[in-house]
């Protein structure tokens, strides 16, 4: 038993740690790059089979960050699998439930993405690319050594591959938005405070991106395209706002 932001937290001290260093991040309280670095070092140590997005979003950091911190250090145990934000357990070889999706698909072609997943122990992104994959002609599992890595960041090459839903060409980088997030003058006030919420809540990866997509069951798919839209246009005018806003003050 610990305590936690004043309350009472059950669990152990590594557990009481990352809830500590979750309410932190949450609360917007100061924590330098170095605080998260290291915060992020403990996670991996007492944890490693925690993915680097789930402890990425721990600790505010970058998902790729966390990924580096992984390889250099010697003291993180080695870990077979990875435990994501979703509480999902994925093994780092794939393969093997690849060939079962196949398989699945095969048997039962109207399956839904959801049903075919779970059968076969992969997370609906997977399975999402193996359907494409054979839509294609091509094979369950990628040409590479006969095994398919779980990868937590994708590269901007992987993403921009058929079968994968790739990040918008806007998005900001890891390194940008970890910038506005150490802004002062944005942290101390609440509207800055709640746009960087915003922002933090609204990043998506190519990985993220690819389970929503197959989560959408097919009768809502129209609503849900209707409001990302609306929602991208409302982004794109706040961005032309701040633009005209911008040249407004250079012109003075």
């Amino acid at each position: 038993m610990g305590y936690s932001g004043g309350a009472i937290f059950e669990g152990t001290s590594e557990d009481a740690f990352l809830r500590a260093v979750e309410a932190s991040i949450e609360h917007d309280l100061p924590l330098t790059q170095a605080d998260r670095a290291g915060a992020a070092l403990r996670i991996l140590t007492s944890n490693p089979a925690m993915s680097d997005r789930a402890i990425a979003q721990s600790v505010g950091l970058g998902a790729r960050a966390v990924a580096e911190l992984r390889r250099s250090s010697d003291a993180v145990p080695k870990a077979n699998f990875r435990i994501g934000r979703d509480g999902k357990v994925r093994p780092l070889n794939g393969a093997k439930g690849r060939l079962r999706v196949a398989e699945l698909m095969k048997e039962n072609p109207g399956a839904s993405l959801r049903q075919v997943a779970r059968t076969a122990g992969v997370s609906p992104a997977t399975a999402l690319d193996v359907r494409r994959r054979l839509e294609r002609g091509a094979e369950p599992v990628p040409n590479r050594r006969g095994a398919v890595e779980c990868r937590e960041e994708p590269s901007v090459e992987a993403a921009g591959r058929p079968g994968r839903v790739p990040t918008s060409a806007g998005a900001p980088s890891a390194t940008t938005l970890g910038k506005l997030m150490r802004d002062p003058s944005l942290r101390q006030s609440e509207l800055g405070r709640r746009l960087l919420r915003l922002f933090r809540e609204n990043e998506l990866g190519a990985n993220d991106m690819s389970e929503l997509v197959a989560s959408v069951p097919s009768h809502c798919v129209e609503l849900v395209v209707e409001v990302s839209r609306r929602n991208s246009r409302i982004w794109e005018e706040f961005a032309e706002e701040l633009r005209r806003r911008a040249r407004f003050a250079d012109a003075e």
